[in-house]
């Protein structure tokens, strides 16, 4: 079962770096600027622009027999079996930033866009994360557009 992820913060982000690169194209017309140099850094920024905010509209969380997928693009990417889960539930928690992170103090994976519709990956052990730059954790914090369908299709599961 596929469950998607709210994606309006990537939509936000793409049409203002799409701003920023139309600047630069602008920018390539003045006569006083080295326009090989700036459609360099424009290709540099375009393919940047693309990891970061179209790759995630086009990716989504899935439950399938054997594990939970999370996705977030190209840059994240986990799958968690479920023998290595302890529990799936509803968070409450009020996340002090959002994105892609390791949240230190309180030990925790953050994969999220908003404060709403957080659910709770709970591991039975830590587990390291190579595009963490190895850091392990046991909880990851994620958004669904469909929280409860989420939860009860991953306890079934668990069960």
């Amino acid at each position: 079962m596929k469950f998607a992820y709210p994606k309006l913060q990537f939509g936000i982000r793409f049409l203002l770096l799409l701003g920023i690169l139309a600047l630069l194209l602008f920018l390539m017309w003045s006569p006083d600027i080295d326009t090989a140099w700036l459609a360099g850094f424009g290709v540099v920024f375009l393919i940047a622009a693309a990891l970061t905010t179209l790759t995630p509209m086009m990716t989504h969380h899935e439950i399938t027999d054997e594990c939970i997928i999370l996705r977030q693009g190209v840059l994240f990417r986990t799958e968690i079996p479920f023998s290595q889960i302890e529990t799936v539930a509803p968070s409450q928690v009020r996340l002090w930033a959002l994105g892609f992170f390791h949240a230190g103090a309180r030990n925790r994976i953050i994969l999220a866009t908003g404060n709403r519709n957080l659910v709770t990956v709970k591991m039975k052990a830590r587990r390291r994360f190579g595009f963490l730059l190895w850091r392990s954790s046991r909880e990851i914090i994620i958004d669904v557009e469909d929280t409860q369908g989420f939860v009860r299709a991953a306890n079934e599961k668990l069960m």
